[in-house]
């Protein structure tokens, strides 16, 4: 099976441009864009970025706006809007052709009350109908991410959707483990979590993982720091994804570094991945 190593990059990136080339050279062969505001709506610098990476052979994938989008919020006026933003969006991205569309189904309100639940659970249903529609539409496939905090953080909330149809899933791993985590669980490993998340949601409809450590900080889990620095061993866990899963797409996020603690470079961490990842199962 083909598959492709990516790196992930936003607005806040520094001289994007220049670091395309290192990207290349330390083994990436595709970009995950995450199109915070402002870039939906102001193409110039994004437009460039990709016309670079694209002319050096990179693939595009973007990560769909998140922040203020609540997609299943059950404030009917907040959700419409975010379909509505969202759609803007989508209608950019789908000009540049990229292998995927990454959104989450967020609403930030506590979900005890059944009554909540259910309107939460309304919302969300609504917003994957709308992403199934501009799905075929476009031409674009889509895939919903889980979530760390809340609800559509544990792999059981997804089976409240129903079938998603033409929609894919990318599974955040440690986005997996901090929402266990939150929940109460304390008898996990990434490993262990991956099988229930691969048990449920089904390993052929993951397209896309996101790859990043986890570390213990208090009474919190706290995610997308480099591999060295937590809990999560990338080699152990890239012989289990790789041997069970079919996504076609493996994005590292890697944001935050522990001065105190050796952890593994950009290339070494793609070097794991190749080694087990980039060969036929």
């Amino acid at each position: 099976m083909e598959r492709f190593i990516g790196w992930s990059i936003w607005y806040g990136s520094k001289d994007v441009e220049k670091e395309l080339a290192k990207l290349l050279e330390n083994g990436f062969n595709y970009l995950e864009i995450s199109l915070d505001y402002p870039w939906p709506f102001d193409e110039d610098r994004l437009s460039r970025i990709i016309s670079k990476a694209k002319d050096l052979g990179f693939k595009i994938a973007f990560h769909g706006p998140w922040r203020d989008i609540r997609l299943a919020s059950p404030h009917r006026i907040i959700s419409e809007a975010s379909r509505t933003i969202l759609g803007k969006v989508i209608d950019l991205a789908a000009k540049y052709e990229p292998e995927y569309f990454n959104a989450h189904l967020i609403s930030d309100e506590i979900t005890f009350d059944e009554k909540v639940k259910n309107e939460v659970l309304r919302e969300a249903r609504k917003a994957v109908r709308f992403l199934q529609k501009i799905s075929e539409e476009k031409g674009i496939t889509v895939t919903i991410e889980n979530n760390p905090h809340g609800y559509f953080s544990l792999p059981s909330h997804f089976n409240d959707l129903g079938s998603l149809d033409s929609l894919y899933f990318c599974l955040d791993i440690g986005h997996a483990m901090v929402g266990y985590f939150n929940v109460g669980e304390r008898n996990f490993d990434a490993i262990s979590v991956a099988k229930e998340w691969i048990n449920i949601v089904g390993n052929n409809r993951i397209l896309t993982l996101h790859l990043h450590d986890v570390i213990q900080s208090g009474r919190m889990l706290l995610n997308h720091y480099f591999f060295g620095c937590g809990i999560v061993n990338l080699e152990n866990l890239c012989k289990f994804l790789c041997k069970n899963i079919d996504a076609k797409y493996m994005l590292l996020e890697l944001f935050h570094k522990d001065k105190n603690v050796k952890h593994f470079s950009e290339k070494e961490a793609v070097k794991i991945i190749q080694k087990y990842c980039l060969k036929l199962r």
